[in-house]
């Protein structure tokens, strides 16, 4: 948490075919799908690293309370109660 805005971050693999997967927990070694990551990498200061385009980020969001039932639900995961509500 820096400033009151959280980052987040996902540790992943690749398989053998040079796909993206999951690094670890019972999805480890699925495949992410196409198109998850963005083109450009990510920056902190020298470290450069694959990060999930803006789309992705949105799904992300608005799917994590069902993904994940064991995280409370707050408000602005509402589809109707964050900025980036269909």
């Amino acid at each position: 948490m820096k400033d009151g805005l959280e980052s987040s971050f996902t540790l992943v693999d690749t398989d053998a075919a040079g796909r993206v997967t999951v690094a670890g927990g019972s999805w480890a070694g699925m495949p992410w799908p196409d198109g998850l990551l963005g083109a450009e990498p990510g920056r902190i200061g020298a470290l450069e690293a694959p990060i999930a385009g803006p789309r992705v980020q949105i799904e992300i969001k608005r799917m994590m309370p069902d993904w994940d039932a064991s995280r409370p639900r707050r408000a602005e995961d509402g589809l109707g109660g964050h900025r980036y509500s269909r």
